[in-house]
């Protein structure tokens, strides 16, 4: 049965503007960057910082709905704090300062999940290289701010004998 003022606004979805309307009550609080779909998974996080700290960094890497998706029920934010303290991580988010430490971006532990590889103890480095390789977006992603994929593993002859250098990132 279709409301009395349209399909728009059906009760869940008034509740779900309700509910905009009092997690972001001063409109200057509200990006334009930010699609509806990404507001309503922003509505589910349960703590200000929290919140605060996907906003910034979906406005500042361009996220779309299904990579919020992923990083909020990946627990980035949790992830992120085991190793550093709160306004750290919410001051990188927000640019307002350059990461002095590559902990304070990199995520410990990752969740590699993406790979497809079966939970192991260890992997041979080759199994691993070659799922990142696969799904090298979403690794990169996982990776955080800053990192660049510059090329694949290359062999490299020095007198009698070959190297092999692995991925190199940026």
């Amino acid at each position: 049965m279709e409301p009395e003022h349209g399909s728009g606004f059906a009760k869940r979805q008034t509740e779900l503007f309700r509910q905009f309307y009092r997690t972001f009550p001063i409109a200057n609080t509200v990006y334009s960057q930010l699609s509806w779909s990404q507001y309503k998974l922003l509505l589910r996080i349960d703590t200000q910082d929290k919140r605060d700290f996907h906003i910034a960094e979906t406005v500042k890497n361009n996220w779309t709905v299904r990579q919020l998706e992923r990083q909020i029920y990946s627990s980035l934010w949790e992830r992120l704090l085991i190793s550093n303290d709160r306004e750290s991580v919410l001051s990188v988010a927000r640019n307002e300062k350059q990461p002095s430490d590559a902990k304070e971006i990199i995520k410990d532990p990752m969740y590699l999940e993406f790979l497809g590889l079966h939970r192991e103890a260890s992997y041979y480095e080759k199994d691993l290289e070659r799922a990142i390789i696969s799904h090298l977006h979403d690794f990169l992603l996982e990776l955080g701010n800053g990192f660049a994929f510059i090329a694949r593993p290359k062999r490299l002859p020095m007198m009698d004998t070959h190297y092999r250098f692995g991925i190199m990132f940026l």
